[in-house]
């Protein structure tokens, strides 16, 4: 039988300066043996400790990446949620503004008009009618200016 570091298990039984006992079956074992030829066991602690929590570790890494798993899926939909209500969150803000623009070319409108109809009845089709002369050229210079603004706009 050969021992896994090469040496084989004969050549122990004349020399026991060269063996040692194994921690876990305290078989005889050679001095440099890293795993005991009979109960496959580690001779370093170290290797023993992570032997022992290899199984347990990896429950908690497949616990651990079924929670990450989880926690993913949950951020995923919350995403989505908060992409669904941006999204119509910016539809709403552009009716808003399309109605806004309707109202201003409507409020123009009804300035042109209310101009309009100032001029007809300034020009004395309609005497005693109206604002008096000074707040009717007042009122036109007004309007005139907010219509200009529409068209610098």
């Amino acid at each position: 039988m050969k021992l896994k570091d090469n040496s084989n298990i004969n050549d122990l039984k004349g020399d026991d300066e060269e063996a040692k006992y194994c921690v876990s079956c305290c078989s005889k074992i050679h001095l440099k043996a890293k795993v005991c030829p009979h109960c496959n066991n580690y001779q370093s602690r170290i290797y023993r400790f992570l032997s022992d929590i290899t199984p347990l570790s990896s429950f908690v890494i497949v616990l651990v990446s079924i929670g990450m798993l989880i926690v993913s899926i949950y951020q995923f939909k919350e995403a989505r949620n908060e992409t669904i209500k941006a999204s119509e969150a910016v539809k709403e803000a552009q009716l808003a503004s399309a109605n806004a623009l309707k109202s201003k070319e409507l409020s123009f409108d009804s300035l042109r008009l209310l101009r309009n109809t100032i001029e007809h009845y300034s020009k004395g089709d309609q005497i005693g009618f109206g604002p008096p002369e000074e707040e009717r050229r007042q009122l036109l210079e007004n309007i005139d200016q907010l219509l200009n603004e529409e068209k610098t706009q």
